[in-house]
Protein backbone atom coordinates (compact mmCIF):
# COMPACT_ATOMS: atom_id res chain seq x y z
CA UNK A 1 0.00 0.00 0.00
CA UNK A 2 1.29 3.36 -1.00
CA UNK A 3 -1.36 5.57 0.41
CA UNK A 4 0.62 7.51 3.68
CA UNK A 5 0.04 10.91 5.50
CA UNK A 6 3.42 12.58 5.57
CA UNK A 7 4.39 14.38 8.75
CA UNK A 8 3.10 17.56 6.70
CA UNK A 9 -0.24 16.87 7.14
CA UNK A 10 -0.06 15.67 3.55
CA UNK A 11 -1.20 12.64 1.58
CA UNK A 12 0.79 10.86 -1.31
CA UNK A 13 -0.98 10.86 -4.11
CA UNK A 14 -3.02 7.60 -3.99
CA UNK A 15 -0.93 4.66 -6.09
CA UNK A 16 -3.15 2.01 -4.26
CA UNK A 17 -2.23 -1.43 -3.65
CA UNK A 18 0.32 -2.28 -5.46
CA UNK A 19 0.21 -5.15 -8.41
CA UNK A 20 -2.75 -6.57 -7.69
CA UNK A 21 -6.54 -4.57 -8.84
CA UNK A 22 -8.03 -6.87 -6.50
CA UNK A 23 -7.81 -5.23 -2.62
CA UNK A 24 -8.57 -6.92 0.21
CA UNK A 25 -11.14 -5.54 2.70
CA UNK A 26 -7.71 -4.57 5.04
CA UNK A 27 -6.90 -2.49 2.13
CA UNK A 28 -10.00 -0.61 1.41
CA UNK A 29 -10.52 0.08 4.97
CA UNK A 30 -6.98 1.74 5.08
CA UNK A 31 -8.21 4.16 2.50
CA UNK A 32 -11.72 4.59 3.83
CA UNK A 33 -10.14 5.61 7.25
CA UNK A 34 -7.55 7.85 5.36
CA UNK A 35 -10.79 9.33 4.04
CA UNK A 36 -11.99 10.17 7.23
CA UNK A 37 -8.74 11.68 8.79
CA UNK A 38 -9.38 13.99 5.69
CA UNK A 39 -12.91 15.09 5.88
CA UNK A 40 -12.38 15.45 10.00
CA UNK A 41 -9.63 17.89 8.90
CA UNK A 42 -12.05 19.56 5.95
CA UNK A 43 -10.01 18.75 3.20
CA UNK A 44 -12.70 17.64 1.12
CA UNK A 45 -10.45 17.85 -1.94
CA UNK A 46 -8.58 14.66 -0.80
CA UNK A 47 -11.56 12.98 1.08
CA UNK A 48 -12.68 12.80 -2.49
CA UNK A 49 -9.84 12.04 -4.26
CA UNK A 50 -9.46 8.67 -2.09
CA UNK A 51 -13.35 8.34 -2.73
CA UNK A 52 -13.03 8.98 -6.40
CA UNK A 53 -10.29 5.74 -6.20
CA UNK A 54 -12.20 3.73 -4.02
CA UNK A 55 -15.15 3.99 -6.63
CA UNK A 56 -13.25 3.66 -10.09
CA UNK A 57 -10.74 1.35 -9.33
CA UNK A 58 -12.38 -0.82 -6.79
CA UNK A 59 -16.26 -0.35 -7.61
CA UNK A 60 -16.38 0.61 -3.39
CA UNK A 61 -19.78 1.92 -3.00
CA UNK A 62 -19.37 4.34 0.02
CA UNK A 63 -22.33 5.54 2.54
CA UNK A 64 -21.50 8.15 4.93
CA UNK A 65 -23.15 8.75 8.73
CA UNK A 66 -21.75 11.64 10.51
CA UNK A 67 -17.75 10.40 11.61
CA UNK A 68 -18.70 7.09 10.46
CA UNK A 69 -19.15 5.17 6.95
CA UNK A 70 -20.35 1.79 5.52
CA UNK A 71 -18.84 0.57 2.44
CA UNK A 72 -19.35 -2.43 -0.27
CA UNK A 73 -17.84 -3.56 -3.41
CA UNK A 74 -20.92 -2.81 -5.68
CA UNK A 75 -20.93 -5.70 -8.38
CA UNK A 76 -17.61 -7.00 -8.60
CA UNK A 77 -17.02 -5.89 -12.35
CA UNK A 78 -13.92 -7.24 -13.30
CA UNK A 79 -14.40 -9.65 -16.33
CA UNK A 80 -16.06 -12.38 -15.06
CA UNK A 81 -13.73 -15.40 -15.61
CA UNK A 82 -15.73 -18.54 -15.94
CA UNK A 83 -16.18 -20.10 -12.65
CA UNK A 84 -14.00 -23.10 -12.02
CA UNK A 85 -15.75 -26.59 -11.59
CA UNK A 86 -13.77 -27.25 -8.34
CA UNK A 87 -16.05 -24.28 -7.03
CA UNK A 88 -19.03 -25.15 -9.08
CA UNK A 89 -19.32 -27.83 -6.85
CA UNK A 90 -18.53 -26.39 -3.44
CA UNK A 91 -21.55 -24.12 -4.81
CA UNK A 92 -23.82 -27.29 -4.87
CA UNK A 93 -21.99 -28.24 -1.58
CA UNK A 94 -23.14 -25.27 0.06
CA UNK A 95 -26.44 -24.75 -1.09
CA UNK A 96 -27.12 -28.39 0.47
CA UNK A 97 -26.76 -27.00 3.55
CA UNK A 98 -29.08 -24.05 3.24
CA UNK A 99 -31.87 -24.68 6.27
CA UNK A 100 -35.34 -24.32 5.30
CA UNK A 101 -37.33 -21.54 6.64
CA UNK A 102 -34.14 -18.61 5.28
CA UNK A 103 -35.20 -16.72 1.76
CA UNK A 104 -31.75 -16.83 0.08
CA UNK A 105 -30.81 -15.91 -3.17
CA UNK A 106 -29.57 -19.10 -5.87
CA UNK A 107 -28.86 -16.68 -8.50
CA UNK A 108 -25.99 -16.79 -11.18
CA UNK A 109 -25.10 -13.24 -9.65
CA UNK A 110 -25.16 -14.44 -6.09
CA UNK A 111 -23.20 -17.14 -6.90
CA UNK A 112 -20.62 -14.70 -8.37
CA UNK A 113 -20.21 -12.83 -5.64
CA UNK A 114 -19.77 -15.66 -3.63
CA UNK A 115 -17.35 -17.16 -6.17
CA UNK A 116 -15.23 -13.38 -5.91
CA UNK A 117 -15.88 -13.39 -1.92
CA UNK A 118 -14.22 -17.00 -1.45
CA UNK A 119 -11.36 -16.76 -4.27
CA UNK A 120 -10.08 -13.37 -4.32
CA UNK A 121 -11.24 -11.50 -0.91
CA UNK A 122 -13.47 -8.94 -2.47
CA UNK A 123 -16.81 -7.79 -0.99
CA UNK A 124 -17.90 -8.94 2.62
CA UNK A 125 -18.59 -12.39 3.65
CA UNK A 126 -20.90 -11.36 6.73
CA UNK A 127 -24.49 -11.92 6.27
CA UNK A 128 -25.68 -8.31 6.32
CA UNK A 129 -24.18 -7.34 3.22
CA UNK A 130 -25.42 -9.86 1.14
CA UNK A 131 -29.10 -9.68 1.74
CA UNK A 132 -31.40 -7.29 0.30
CA UNK A 133 -34.77 -7.02 1.57
CA UNK A 134 -34.44 -10.24 4.34
CA UNK A 135 -33.16 -12.32 0.99
CA UNK A 136 -29.47 -13.60 1.64
CA UNK A 137 -26.78 -15.03 -0.79
CA UNK A 138 -27.60 -18.91 -0.16
CA UNK A 139 -24.27 -19.64 -1.27
CA UNK A 140 -23.24 -17.82 2.01
CA UNK A 141 -25.72 -19.03 4.43
CA UNK A 142 -24.86 -22.64 3.45
CA UNK A 143 -21.21 -22.14 3.66
CA UNK A 144 -21.87 -21.21 7.46
CA UNK A 145 -23.74 -23.99 8.06
CA UNK A 146 -21.59 -26.08 6.35
CA UNK A 147 -18.92 -24.94 8.61
CA UNK A 148 -20.76 -25.14 11.55
CA UNK A 149 -22.01 -28.96 10.47
CA UNK A 150 -18.48 -30.05 9.82
CA UNK A 151 -16.97 -29.17 12.97
CA UNK A 152 -20.37 -30.67 14.82
CA UNK A 153 -19.19 -34.05 12.80
CA UNK A 154 -15.85 -34.27 13.76
CA UNK A 155 -16.51 -33.41 17.44
CA UNK A 156 -18.82 -36.62 17.41
CA UNK A 157 -16.67 -38.58 15.19
CA UNK A 158 -13.84 -38.23 18.61
CA UNK A 159 -15.93 -38.63 20.79
CA UNK A 160 -17.35 -41.84 19.07
CA UNK A 161 -21.09 -40.43 19.23
CA UNK A 162 -21.13 -40.86 14.86
CA UNK A 163 -19.09 -43.14 12.66
CA UNK A 164 -17.99 -41.08 9.23
CA UNK A 165 -19.67 -43.96 7.56
CA UNK A 166 -23.13 -42.91 9.14
CA UNK A 167 -22.68 -39.19 7.80
CA UNK A 168 -21.71 -39.89 4.50
CA UNK A 169 -24.44 -43.17 4.04
CA UNK A 170 -27.01 -40.54 4.57
CA UNK A 171 -26.30 -38.09 2.12
CA UNK A 172 -27.74 -39.03 -0.97
CA UNK A 173 -26.48 -37.03 -3.94
CA UNK A 174 -23.43 -38.52 -5.30
CA UNK A 175 -21.60 -35.24 -5.50
CA UNK A 176 -21.88 -34.07 -2.37
CA UNK A 177 -21.39 -37.28 -0.90
CA UNK A 178 -18.03 -37.23 -2.73
CA UNK A 179 -17.07 -34.16 -1.04
CA UNK A 180 -18.01 -34.46 2.11
CA UNK A 181 -16.09 -37.85 2.61
CA UNK A 182 -12.97 -35.80 1.41
CA UNK A 183 -13.36 -33.50 4.48
CA UNK A 184 -14.26 -36.44 6.46
CA UNK A 185 -10.89 -38.24 5.27
CA UNK A 186 -12.46 -40.50 3.67
CA UNK A 187 -11.20 -41.69 -0.05
CA UNK A 188 -13.21 -43.99 -1.44
CA UNK A 189 -17.06 -43.74 -1.55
Amino acid sequence: MTVKVLPSGRMTKPNIIGPSDHPNKKDIEFLIDQRMVWKKAKNFERADEVRKVLQDKYKVVLRDFGSSCEWKVDDYVQPKAPISDEWLIVSKVYAHFIPSGIRVDLSEEALWQAYIYETKGVGEGSLSIFSSAGVYNGYIVGKRYLDVTLSMWQDDIQEGLITKWEIINEITDPTIKTWIAKRLGVDNV
